[in-house]
């Protein structure tokens, strides 16, 4: 009688535990993964459930993919930026290497004058503003002047009334990021003449 019980047991455990279902029968893994306890392990640059999702390189090394371009035919992969975004990453815009504050020197037809300048973020995509810009016409009184990027080192001041008259030119960043030149033409209020003014602006 003991053998029969013995033998009872080995059957039920042969059952139960010695014969356990394949978890990995009916999963597929592709691009390379494995099965393993029931789940998917993907090679690098794929992932999901059955390792059907080719990763973006160009994510996964930090790139903005909403601004950029990304070339996974180089090694490492490339981002190239969308118009008005740089960096390595495409996470900058333009406008962004403009900003501090700076030493202002001027010159209005031959009389020259010198101050300190703020350049702040613009209320327009890669625009920035210039504040405390002034001259011997504004008669002491200071202005906000908003400049509009054409490229990442080139800018325009489009047309604009200050309370001392109607300011418009252009400008340049110098590849050292250090200064800006920018040439504009200033009409005074109640009156045609036109005053031509020559602004450099110096990093401290």
């Amino acid at each position: 009688m003991k053998v029969h019980y013995s033998f009872f047991f080995l059957f039920i455990l042969f059952l139960f535990g010695g014969c356990k279902p394949d978890v990995c029968k009916d999963i597929v893994c592709k691009n390379g993964g494995e099965c393993k306890n029931g789940f998917c392990n993907c090679p690098d640059g794929f992932t999901g459930v059955n390792c059907e999702i080719k990763i973006n390189p160009c994510f996964t090394m930090g790139c903005d993919t909403l601004n950029s371009f990304c070339d996974t035919t180089t090694t490492p992969p490339t981002c190239y930026c969308n118009e008005g975004w740089e960096g390595a990453l495409c996470d900058k815009t333009w406008a962004e290497k403009y900003y501090g504050t700076f030493n202002a020197s001027e010159v209005c037809n031959g009389t020259s004058e010198g101050y300190s300048a703020d350049i702040i973020s613009g209320t327009k995509f890669n625009s920035f503003v210039i504040r405390n810009f002034h001259n011997q016409q504004s008669g002491g009184t200071t202005a906000k002047i908003l400049c509009e990027l054409l490229t990442s080192y080139n800018f325009r001041i489009p047309g604009q009334y200050m309370s001392f008259g109607h300011v418009e030119g252009g400008g340049e960043l110098a590849p050292n990021l250090k200064t800006i030149e920018i040439n504009y033409r200033l009409i005074p209020l109640n009156t045609t003449d036109t005053t031509y003014c020559t602004l450099i602006l110096e990093r401290p």
